[in-house]
């Protein structure tokens, strides 16, 4: 079964985040993440010493899980609701450069891209996705996310809870992490009626 399913029962506790810690990713996908991030989004200036890279990171899901969900908090309905959201969050958090991970369609990006002119997203060529995979192509991805500086994802999906466990195994403050995209018709990103936020399963004082 799946390591997670193992793990479940100490959900948490010191041996659940030890485990976690020491499932590191392959260097060469990490590699691969790292020079992305190098050559398409921005870099720290001298004098910042804010934890993470200056950009938004975004966890978008769409396709079979965006119609399943299509009801549900937190789920926006479309790509324009979910750009001005992205747009409004990157002008909450003052970033202006946005990395989007989705599972969004050809034309769905293409319409992300007119909204959002500062968007970028890892696209591997045909060979280089023959080589690494989908499974690789994910952990690049979570990777990019993880080492940004402010990081919104789509509740309850499995993908944008790994990468808040990341983003702990890191040390980006939780106030940076667990935020989550809203429904159609929301007031603003705290209206928990639309709004769909991660719990905060941050690791315990005194483990590491």
């Amino acid at each position: 079964d799946r390591f997670e399913t193992v793990l479940h029962p100490v959900f948490g506790e010191k041996e659940y985040w030890l485990s976690r810690k020491s499932m590191g990713y392959a260097d060469h996908l990490k590699a691969e993440a790292e020079s992305f991030v190098k050559k398409n989004l921005p870099q720290r200036k001298d004098g910042d010493n804010e934890k993470g890279l200056p950009y938004l990171a975004v966890h978008l899901r769409r396709g079979d899980f965006a119609r399943s969900y299509k009801d549900q908090k937190g789920v926006p309905s479309t790509i324009a609701s979910a750009a001005k959201q992205i747009d409004e969050a990157m002008k909450r958090v003052h970033l202006n450069v946005v990395y989007i991970s989705t599972d969004a369609s050809a034309k769905e990006l293409k319409e992300l891209k007119r909204l959002l002119p500062t968007m970028e997203h890892y696209t591997p060529s045909k060979k280089r996705l023959g080589e690494l995979l989908d499974g690789g192509v994910s952990i690049i991805e979570q990777w990019i996310c993880a080492n940004a500086r402010h990081f919104i994802g789509t509740n309850p999906s499995t993908f944008t809870f790994r990468i808040n466990e990341d983003r702990e195994l890191l040390g980006m403050p939780a106030t940076s992490s667990f935020h989550g995209l809203c429904a159609d018709g929301y007031k603003d990103h705290n209206d928990e009626e639309k709004c769909d936020h991660p719990t905060k399963w941050t690791i315990p004082v005194g483990i590491f």
